[in-house]
């Protein structure tokens, strides 16, 4: 047991060294620069942004062995969570790498982007929204596959005796409930709870706090109280809530592969959805960058982390149900 653990422990710091060496490469191969490369850590803010000059474009060697630090970090965290998320699968082979690749590319890169391209542009030069989108494609491929392959999931089950098996309560089958009769229901309450934690996590830690209202441009008087904030959002920026409500939407979708491959007990399923949310998702903000304060940073990585963690535990009691993985005792 203690050797399979510390042998699973080596394959993860392993898997995540190939992806902080993915990501740079992938970078390199489409042109990305190191300092373009980290423009796209802002990405992960939950707040719109008025229009700003664009920023100073280089950075300092101290500056980017800090950047390289928390890249590294935030390659740590994700390998972990997507380390749980294999071995607890009951799928394998090309199967799990492509759902493996649409999860981690749609929800590291493609959420993040959205909002930027919209409420960012700024900070965009010209043609680096492609090269992004690019990079992490390339990165995303190549770690989805080795991570598959590392971890023992591409063959059969006879040939990997040291993954972790699926918990040991029964044969697996498929039970669908009388759920899907309220599935719009469902996706449209999860959604709704989305954009409701994206405005109260961004108004009580960024609009409240004085940097982040300061940096965004916002009105003292406006954020004076959470109702006048809320229906100034509603009035002035309905936008906003549109986009948080279809990205709400995207993020529910994205869950449902976790939720179907789940071979682990049923509260797992509800850690690995709020991990990919709350710890993937935005840990690049770990990664600092000259595009944004250090203190504006911490504040949203506080903001989308508790709320995205927050959302990740609603959307597995409110989505599966309709998609869950139940044993039945042997």
């Amino acid at each position: 047991m203690v050797g399979r653990i510390v042998g699973i422990l080596a394959k993860l710091l392993f898997l995540s060294l190939l992806l902080f060496v993915f990501s740079v490469a992938a970078s390199m191969a489409v042109g990305l620069t190191g300092s373009a490369h980290a423009a796209h850590q802002v990405t992960t803010a939950q707040s719109p942004s008025e229009e700003k000059m664009p920023p100073n474009p280089t950075m300092t060697q101290q500056e980017q062995m800090r950047a390289a630090t928390g890249l590294a970090m935030a390659c740590a965290l994700q390998t972990a969570v997507f380390g749980f998320i294999v071995l607890r699968s009951r799928w394998r082979g090309w199967k799990l790498v492509v759902t493996l690749f649409l999860v981690f590319y749609g929800v590291t890169t493609v959420m993040s982007q959205m909002e930027m391209l919209v409420f960012l542009p700024w900070s965009m030069s010209s043609g680096m929204l492609p090269k992004l989108l690019a990079a992490h494609l390339l990165s995303s491929g190549f770690f989805s596959l080795v991570t598959v392959c590392v971890l023992g999931r591409f063959g059969s089950a006879a040939t990997t005796p040291w993954a972790v098996p699926p918990t040991p309560e029964g044969t697996l089958e498929e039970v669908r409930s009388n759920a899907p009769r309220r599935v719009g229901l469902r996706f449209g309450g999860a959604t709704l709870v989305y954009v409701m934690l994206y405005v109260t996590f961004g108004y009580f830690i960024i609009w409240r706090n004085p940097v982040g209202r300061n940096f965004y441009g916002g009105d003292s008087a406006v954020a004076s109280t959470f109702p006048v904030a809320v229906w100034h959002m509603i009035r002035h920026e309905p936008l906003m809530l549109a986009l948080q409500a279809f990205r709400g939407l995207l993020f529910v979708a994205l869950a449902l592969p976790v939720l179907r491959m789940w071979a682990g007990r049923k509260w797992e399923a509800g850690l690995a959805v709020a991990l990919l949310f709350g710890v993937v998702f935005p840990a690049k903000l770990l990664v600092p960058n000259q595009w944004m304060p250090d203190a504006l940073r911490f504040l949203h990585l506080l903001e989308t982390s508790t709320s995205m963690f927050l959302f990740g535990w609603v959307v597995w009691w409110l989505i599966d149900p309709v998609f869950r993985t139940r044993r039945q005792a042997g």
